[in-house]
């Protein structure tokens, strides 16, 4: 996809600009995207279109499909704010579960009516007063904002490894997975132990195959040992949406005030930087170094 940046000079808008409301595209439509049109939606802004390549909602989650695929971030926490889901069947709940999730968000906040699908945007071009967005040789229309939620997890890189292109066995990459291959009672070697990594090796065990990671430098819990959110669930008292949001809101409070008490602690009276500022020249350092953004 090419873009081309704004110039410097912008014309001056007319009164039909000033008056009605911005038009807006979006770039995909997987968490980000999807969600960022759901906010929109809410706020009272609709003239937004969403282009999605695919033929649904999703992303990466939709895309892929490897054997133990499954969240690095606990699923109370990698969910919409406005969308909080009590009923994860894990802490880190597996693909097609939070594909799910996905869709049933979508489906209750009606936000695919606001996506085109199967519009693979090839060119970003600024006019000096609109952004003019293609598909191919197939345009889709002038735009104010352009906001990209494009993914990358579905984009396969592999390694350089010399024999790499005549190995005889089977070489499939998490990002493009062949459902057919066979796993059972096979050794497998497996180039990586992040978190794609270790979960693929946690499903060669559930499959009877022996499988060892090739590289060490990396090291990522396996989250196949995780254990299951559901007894409170099982035992009928199942999570409620509120709790869940002040459980987020009270995170974020915590935060908030440690932030603040660490710009207490530097910049108040009698604080770091004030005894910093009277230290010898050569003994300072950079106390600048460890201001609290």
């Amino acid at each position: 996809m090419s873009v081309s940046s704004p110039s410097r000079t912008h014309r001056a808008k007319g009164a039909s600009d000033m008056l009605r409301q911005p038009r807006i595209a979006v770039i995909g439509a997987g968490f980000s995207g999807m969600g960022l049109g759901i906010r929109l939606k809410g706020a009272g802004l609709t003239d937004f279109t969403i282009f999605e390549k695919a033929s649904t909602v999703g992303g990466t989650w939709r895309d892929n499909t490897y054997p133990g695929l499954s969240c690095d971030i606990p699923s109370r926490y990698y969910s919409y704010s406005f969308a909080p889901n009590p009923y994860w069947s894990k802490s880190f709940s597996p693909g097609p579960e939070i594909q799910r999730y996905i869709e049933k968000v979508a489906k209750k906040a009606d936000i695919k009516k606001w996506i085109k699908f199967g519009t693979t945007v090839t060119s970003v071009k600024w006019d000096g007063r609109h952004w003019q967005l293609a598909a191919g040789d197939r345009d889709l229309g002038e735009f104010d904002f352009v906001v990209s939620a494009v993914g990358f997890l579905h984009h396969p890189t592999f390694p350089d490894i010399d024999g790499l292109d005549s190995f005889a066995g089977t070489l499939v990459h998490t990002a493009q997975w062949d459902s057919s291959t066979q796993w059972a009672g096979k050794r497998v070697g497996v180039i990586g132990t992040g978190s794609s990594g270790t979960q693929v090796v946690g499903s060669c065990r559930r499959r009877r195959c022996v499988a060892g990671a090739l590289r060490e430098d990396t090291a990522v819990d396996d989250p196949d040992g995780q254990d299951p959110v559901q007894p409170a669930r099982k035992a009928g008292r199942a999570i409620r949406p509120r709790a869940v949001e002040a459980h987020l809101r009270l995170l974020g409070e915590g935060a908030g005030r440690v932030r603040r008490a660490l710009h207490r602690a530097w910049r108040g009276p009698g604080g770091l930087q004030a005894g910093a500022a009277r230290l010898p020249r050569r003994s300072r350092g950079r106390p600048e170094s460890c201001v609290p953004s």
